[in-house]
């Protein structure tokens, strides 16, 4: 199970501030409103359910709730759609557009969050479809790689540093995973934006270290681009003693310790979690 989501923006007439308050702006596809408001997410959704970018602002919107499973659900949607649409080259549009709106507003937390999870959505779309031991790339896989692979080389390193992890650990090696599914002439684009989206979630902890909420995603996607699961377990523990009462990081580590194969442990954590949502938190 996947918890990787996106989508926070921000009107110019308001001032920036830090994540987590009500905003609404327009785009030009469909009449989709960027906000943060769940209820009106939901409705977006029930009023154009064919698109990829109203089920996106859902999904970033429930990142910083415990409703996890739905996020997810949201996230999966907004994947299936945007092939339909570009894949990629949907989620390079929005992009385009919520980098435009943080150079006007380079203090707003809200945008970066937003663009943070566009880039990952990118590579993960660039990750799934561009299997090349089953000899298949859609066209716009082909276009992207095409059109970034060269300039990703000398970028690579720009947003976040990649995190070294011993050759002799059980861990997996980073972007192991990355690298049995896609096409290597994909990998380096595939690596600049999962670099290009931690780079936003660092520069979003830097202003607001206690952020619990990009901090836990954060762990998620750093686990999912080097392989170390461990260093992603102790953010979410930590977070945990920071917000006992806060039920999404004992999914997350319930998650972890499913993945080490302690199911004990793993039905331990997810029951608690499931427990603190059922009191409303």
């Amino acid at each position: 199970m996947q918890f990787i989501l996106c989508l926070i923006f921000m009107c110019l007439f308001i001032a920036p501030k830090a994540i987590g308050a009500p905003i609404e702006l327009g785009t030009d596809t469909e009449d989709i409103k960027i906000t943060s408001d769940i209820a009106l997410a939901r409705e977006q959704v029930v009023q154009y359910p064919a698109s990829a970018e109203a089920h996106f602002v859902l999904a970033v919107a429930l990142t910083r709730t415990s409703k996890v499973e739905e996020a997810m659900s949201e996230i999966n949607s907004a994947r299936r759609l945007s092939q339909m649409q570009g894949g990629a080259k949907y989620f390079q549009d929005m992009i385009n557009e919520y980098e435009k709106m943080l150079e006007r507003t380079p203090e707003d937390n809200r945008i970066r969050y937003q663009l943070a999870w566009a880039y990952y959505m990118k590579a993960y779309l660039l990750t799934e479809y561009s299997k090349s031991k089953y000899g298949w790339q859609p066209d716009w896989v082909k276009q992207v790689i095409q059109e970034e692979g060269d300039k990703s080389h000398s970028s690579l390193k720009v947003e976040a540093g990649e995190e070294k992890v011993d050759s002799n650990s059980s861990v997996l090696k980073p972007m192991e995973r990355v690298t049995l599914k896609a096409a290597p002439e994909a990998l380096s684009v595939i690596k600049l934006y999962y670099q290009k989206a931690l780079g936003k979630l660092n520069e979003i902890l830097a202003a607001d270290p206690n952020d619990i909420w990009t901090q836990i995603h954060r762990a998620h996607l750093q686990a999912e681009y080097t392989g170390d699961l461990d260093s992603a377990m102790s953010v979410w523990q930590s977070c945990c003693e920071k917000d006992p009462n806060n039920p999404a990081p004992y999914f997350f580590l319930g998650e972890g310790y499913l993945k080490k194969g302690n199911l004990k442990e793993s039905l331990r954590l997810i029951s608690k979690a499931t427990a603190l949502r059922a009191l409303g938190n």
